[in-house]
């Protein structure tokens, strides 16, 4: 993964924690769009600490109709019927 100059230059990132902050999460949204395969490779290194973040994320994005049934099926490699009660799930939970 390549890191930016500046990074590089001032030593930048030697802390092992950061507090969330929200410009984080804009300037990810940044690098979707000027360096989409070095955010690629952020959320793969993601999705291998945490395998079931990837499914509780797709699941919520398909309860939030910001991703389709079938698209969760291909990400997720279930069936549609799977996906469906996955959701029922959530939903119940979000509930309680």
């Amino acid at each position: 993964m390549k890191e930016t100059k500046i990074a590089i230059d001032e030593g930048i990132g030697s802390s092992l924690w950061t507090k969330y902050e929200p410009w984080q999460l804009s300037q990810l949204q940044r690098l979707a769009r000027f360096d989409p395969e070095r955010l690629e490779t952020i959320l793969n290194t993601v999705w291998a600490m945490y395998p079931q973040l990837r499914a509780e994320l797709t699941i919520s994005a398909v309860e939030q109709g910001e991703l389709a049934i079938n698209e969760a099926t291909r990400v997720l490699g279930l069936t549609r019927k799977d996906i469906e009660h996955r959701v029922d799930m959530f939903r119940e939970a979000d509930r309680a």
